[in-house]
């Protein structure tokens, strides 16, 4: 379970966020939506305890995540189901039938540097959804992706929950029992 209890958040002596309580277990589902600049990213980092500098105080008792970011953060030197099997430990099986269900089977021994964004934002979800964790961070998951390859993706992402909870950023994908958070300008 995450508490947050976020008084402040400022940068360069502007502040960005300001008086935001949450609560997260598992299960959850919490979409964090705004204008672009509006902090979305930044509360995000905040819930994954990549950014501590704020005032304020938050618990988090998950013991495992996994986290994507719109950077789609990869190795770079590895084939496509290297990159997932490093960092998940799944074996090739369940890799590839997830690389089947978004088109990339034919792509998975291509370096993951070589690979369009829409590709690397899928082998990210892939990636994330594989991880053994308790809560899961996606922030835009769904940025570089066509119609179809959203509603996948969308698909994708509730269908391979498994309990866990998730937290992401960008438009509501409407899911059920889905909390929104929706940032606005001080």
């Amino acid at each position: 379970m995450i508490n947050l209890n976020l008084k402040e958040k400022s940068f360069d002596d502007k502040v960005i966020l300001k008086d935001i309580s949450l609560q997260i277990e598992k299960g959850d589902i919490l979409s964090i939506t705004g204008q672009s600049g509006i902090g979305k990213s930044t509360l995000l980092r905040i819930l994954t305890g990549l950014d501590n500098d704020f005032v304020g105080e938050i618990t988090n008792t998950f013991k495992s995540a996994s986290i994507s970011f719109p950077e789609k953060i990869f190795f770079g030197r590895l084939s496509a189901i290297k990159e997932i099997k490093a960092v998940t430990k799944k074996n090739s099986s369940d890799i590839e039938e997830a690389m089947e269900y978004f088109g990339l089977l034919k792509q998975k021994n291509n370096l993951v540097k070589t690979m369009s964004t829409g590709q690397r934002t899928r082998l990210s979800l892939i990636r994330s959804f594989l991880s053994d964790s308790e809560i899961i961070y996606l922030d835009e998951p769904l940025m570089g992706l066509y119609f179809h390859n959203k509603k996948l993706a969308t698909e994708y992402i509730i269908n391979n929950l498994n309990g866990r909870a998730l937290v992401y950023t960008g438009s509501p994908l409407n899911f059920k029992n889905e909390k929104i958070i929706e940032l606005k300008t001080k």
